[in-house]
């Protein structure tokens, strides 16, 4: 049998540099970002609100929450290079024309364009997944402290370019910055289970089962179950509602963070200091969740992260400046930063682990739409929850039996389906894809 490649190989960390440079450079993120910085003179200029300039979100959420599952369809289809790239050259003409901001709907259309074209980055996560098979926790870890990196220095450079060129200037310049990674990604990328073979970005999907009769022009089928085998499962909605359960109150506390601290009698600076804390608590979780998850081969590995979380809210509930001071307030963040930090490779490794490659694009793509659903409604939820109830304890409490159920969903989680090497379809005489694939659908879950 011949060696597999290894993970540290030449060809995938080229590769997995070209996702890093296109997740932190040449997405939606940086437009993202730059929304905080570009409030007081945005809205100075056109005397918009905080809730007219905040609705610019919401359309960014919606619409890509909206589209995502035909986009995560697509790039099973066609190939994650085809989206990919046609997605990033339109999201790098969305952010200049940001630029060209007159009125408020036009605002609004762009930032709802963004978020439909930006998540084409789906593609990225399917070609991590399969690029990495001996130590693909390890690698989402690393991956996933994308967000770490760009919120330690992100900013700053954005700052730096609106004190210099103005908030117009800014758009413009990171929207040339977008598309001029494209031709790297053009270059550096290829399909997940391809290696090397063409350049072509519309190229047919592979209808042979043999690996061996896969051109090199074709779009390879991956191990795993369509989408329509996945959606039957009782794994995968488990899988779901645990993360909504465990994600959607703490994103209502943590949009009035400030507002919270507050009414527990902290400071106001103190906001970013349990923001750091959470920040560097959450780097630390991310490579100890993503190294515990090529190490122990079972889904609970999750219950003791989420447990964390449940026991940083059950302390923020309780403690006040007057009891319990900055001492458990930054307990209570650690413990939050690190829950957060090690879950963030666990979503992509369970699919992954559960139902294949195969699919996984469309069904993530399900995943995150419900996500930014109900994210969009958590924010407003909580302001409400705020004005009728008084304070923010009831949100509070929602977050930690969030948690709790969240922890139950993961206890009952079944065995791993797939190895962790799952790749290309290997050749089945006799049977199909699709029919070897729904038979293992139907003993899985017998």
């Amino acid at each position: 049998m011949p060696q597999p490649e290894s993970d540290f190989s030449l060809r995938k960390m080229k590769i997995a540099g070209a996702v890093l440079l296109g997740t932190m450079f040449a997405s939606s993120l940086l437009p993202m970002m730059a929304l905080t910085l570009v409030f007081m003179p945005i809205t100075s200029e056109f005397h918009w609100t905080p809730t007219q300039f905040g609705y610019a979100t919401t359309a960014l959420m919606w619409c890509g929450g909206a589209v995502g599952p035909l986009l995560g369809y697509l790039v099973d289809r066609t190939g994650a290079r085809l989206m990919i790239i046609s997605g990033t050259v339109i999201v790098g003409l969305i952010t200049i024309a940001i630029s060209l901001t007159h009125s408020l709907w036009y605002f609004y259309l762009c930032f709802g364009l963004l978020g439909t074209f930006g998540t084409t980055a789906i593609g990225y996560a399917k070609v991590i997944t399969a690029l990495f098979t001996q130590h693909r926790g390890k690698a989402l870890a690393l991956f996933g402290l994308e967000s770490s990196l760009a919120a330690a220095f992100l900013p700053q450079l954005i700052q730096y370019l609106l004190e210099h060129f103005g908030w117009r200037g800014l758009f413009v310049i990171m929207g040339v910055t977008i598309i001029a990674i494209v031709p790297i990604l053009y270059i550096a990328l290829e399909e997940p289970g391809a290696v090397g073979g063409s350049r072509r970005l519309v190229i047919p999907r592979a209808k042979s089962a043999a690996a061996t009769e896969i051109p090199a022009t074709a779009v390879p089928i991956l191990e795993g179950l369509t989408a329509r085998e996945v959606f039957r499962t009782r794994t995968y909605w488990l899988i779901v509602a645990a993360i909504l359960f465990a994600a959607a109150p703490g994103t209502g506390v943590m949009t009035f963070l400030a507002a919270v601290l507050s009414e527990r009698g902290y400071p106001a600076a103190l906001t970013a200091d349990y923001l750091s804390v959470f920040t560097i608590a959450g780097a630390v979780g991310t490579i100890i969740g993503g190294f515990a998850l090529d190490r122990i081969q079972t889904a609970k590995i999750s219950v003791p992260f989420t447990i964390c979380s449940v026991a940083s809210f059950m302390i923020l509930a309780r403690i006040s400046a007057a009891h319990g001071g900055e001492l458990m307030l930054f307990v209570a963040a650690a413990l939050f930063g690190f829950s957060a930090g090690a879950h963030r490779p666990m979503g992509q490794y369970f699919h992954t682990r559960f139902f294949g490659l195969r699919s996984f694009a469309t069904v993530f793509a399900v995943q995150m739409a419900l996500m930014a659903l109900l994210f969009g409604i958590a924010s407003p939820l909580t302001g409400w929850v705020r004005e009728v109830s008084g304070s923010y304890d009831a949100v509070i409490w929602a977050a930690v039996v969030g948690l709790a159920i969240s922890t139950l969903f993961y206890l009952i989680l079944g065995p791993y389906r797939y190895a962790k090497d799952i790749g290309v379809v290997p050749q089945a005489a006799g049977k199909s894809p699709d029919g070897e694939s729904i038979e293992f659908a139907r003993r899985s879950e017998a």
